[in-house]
């Protein structure tokens, strides 16, 4: 038991102590003021915690009167600034339009395609009009972007590849399938610096930048709303008209972050595709699946997501047109790490002090789990040390009884030579055992200790 307890410790103290170095590192580098005072708070808060009369602690949230309406007034005015995706966007002759228009296209694109597979596969006459109102103002866009790429991209055609070609000359492709054939799409960048005005690609590429850091925001955004509205539904919601409505906005929320994600993908593939790897993959990571968690949710393990899985294709887990809505998913603090999303914060965020009440109360979280990882460690190391010890003081005892005059069973007089025999043989034997499992212990033990 020691033994795995130890591993355990190893294990857990390394990889909690290097998640806290990250964010703390992260974190630190950009508000030393916070982190600082964070420190403090946390100190003062375990030294005065059973006596102080201010009982707030670093750990918890400040309650919030959120409610519903505010969360759904909340989302409507997300999606009205959501719906300039139809308006016709004029030409204006210059490299950065062209590539905002593509990108923006793009971002149409997903959204409807998003859309639609959460509508399913029986979507009502209010979604089918709305989604031929969105697929006409695609086609529109569509073509005034062809009539620019003539422009900037005059020899695309010509350095296409064979199965490229084909997709460019299938017209039977719906709006949101449509490939729009940016620079990144190129495969090389002697291709690129052909088939394209001189530049196009290093517009592309800086814009993209700012696209996966925009995508990044709104994810964690996304994140935070689904945390704040999930405990808010816990603690307020009751009847099942109620629910049935609060599962409608968690619904709208997963559907956001799952657009998100996808947004910031495209976005990193296509800046490898023109950059190449280098120092930027530090700040924009790989983001899987398992990425994309809030502050207080932890990673699944193998054996979850497994059967996760199994649940979503018996159809126990309700999935919104393919996208699975999850909730939070919460463990034990001790086993939960940060997800990178969360290391790095933008400009934008910088001053959001609702994100830094949740960084506050994740990073005093962080720096307990790590030290409590360091106090297992150090707990088990002395727990083997006192076993071994321990052990050496039986074979002792057990020694000195193999010689004593007087056992349990009387004194040398008062038994027989027989008896006494017995009562020798006997702690010599258990003796040797306290020996032999002493020597196993220190041999097990050697490699890991």
């Amino acid at each position: 038991i020691l033994k795995r307890r130890m591993a355990e410790a190893i294990k857990g103290g390394k990889m909690h102590q290097d998640a806290f170095d990250a964010f703390h590192a992260g974190l630190y580098d950009r508000k030393p003021e916070l982190v600082d005072e964070w420190r403090g708070w946390v100190e003062k808060y375990e030294k005065e915690q059973h006596t102080m009369n201010d009982k707030s602690s670093p750990y918890e949230y400040e309650e919030t009167n959120t409610t519903l309406k505010q969360v759904r007034l909340k989302l409507a005015q997300e999606e009205y600034t959501r719906t300039g995706d139809g308006t016709e966007v004029e030409r204006e002759d210059t490299p950065s339009t062209f590539i905002s228009m593509g990108m923006e296209i793009e971002e149409s694109q997903r959204q409807l395609a998003v859309a639609i597979k959460a509508a399913g596969r029986d979507p009502s006459p209010t979604n089918q009009l709305d989604f031929l109102k969105r697929r006409t103002q695609l086609r529109v866009r569509l073509d005034t972007f062809r009539r620019l790429q003539l422009t900037y991209m005059p020899k695309l055609r010509r350095y296409m590849t064979s199965s490229q070609r084909a997709l460019w000359d299938a017209d039977d492709k719906e709006p949101e399938a449509t490939r729009l054939f940016m620079p990144s799409d190129l495969s090389t960048r002697p291709v690129r610096e052909k088939a394209c005005a001189k530049g196009l690609d290093g517009v592309e590429a800086r814009l993209r930048d700012a696209e996966a850091a925009e995508a990044l925001d709104d994810l964690r955004k996304g994140l935070r709303t689904r945390t704040a509205t999930t405990k808010f539904k816990v603690r307020n919601w009751s009847g099942q008209r109620t629910l049935t409505r609060g599962q409608g906005i968690l619904r709208q929320i997963n559907i956001k972050i799952h657009a998100a994600k996808l947004r910031y993908r495209y976005a990193r593939q296509a800046i490898l595709k023109l950059k190449g790897h280098g120092d930027w993959e530090k700040r924009l990571q790989v983001l899987a699946d398992d990425d994309v968690r809030a502050l207080n949710e932890r990673s699944l393990t193998e054996e979850e997501r497994a059967e996760r899985e199994q649940l979503v294709a018996a159809g126990e887990v309700p999935q919104e047109g393919g996208i699975t809505a999850m909730g939070d998913v919460i463990s034990g603090e001790t086993h939960r790490s940060l997800s990178w999303i969360w290391y790095a914060v933008s400009e934008k965020e910088d001053d959001d002090e609702k994100l830094h009440e949740a960084l506050r109360v994740e990073w005093c979280k962080a720096f307990s789990r790590s030290r409590r990882w360091r106090e297992e460690l150090v707990t088990v190391e002395e727990e083997m040390g006192r076993t071994l010890a321990f052990g050496e003081y039986a074979e002792r005892l057990w020694m000195t009884r193999s010689t004593a005059r007087t056992t349990m069973l009387g004194t040398s007089d008062e038994i027989s030579p027989e008896v006494a025999e017995g009562a020798r043989a006997y702690a010599l034997e258990q003796a040797d055992r306290e020996r032999r499992t002493n020597t196993k212990l220190r041999v097990e033990w050697a490699s890991i200790r």
